[in-house]
């Protein structure tokens, strides 16, 4: 983990942290390999959150959309 450490302006156990936090939510897993603990991208589950923040996005982006329609028929009126 410390060759991922190194690419980031942060300290080590920073990255530790992070990357604890994303094993948790399932968005990363760790192996060990002799004395190499080597962490790995579940691309199945990113692909999973992010087709979820799609849907929010554009839940939120039709709430936007109706607001402002609202916001510009009162200033017409």
């Amino acid at each position: 983990m410390s060759a991922l450490a190194h690419r980031y302006a942060m300290s080590f156990a920073a990255v530790q942290k992070h990357v604890a936090v994303l094993e948790k939510a399932g968005l990363v897993s760790k192996q060990t390999r002799g004395r190499e603990r080597m962490v790995r991208g579940e691309v199945r589950t990113v692909q999973a959150a992010a087709r979820l923040l799609d849907r929010y996005e554009e839940i939120w982006r039709g709430r936007l959309e109706r607001i402002d329609a609202l916001l510009t028929k009162d200033r017409q009126a």
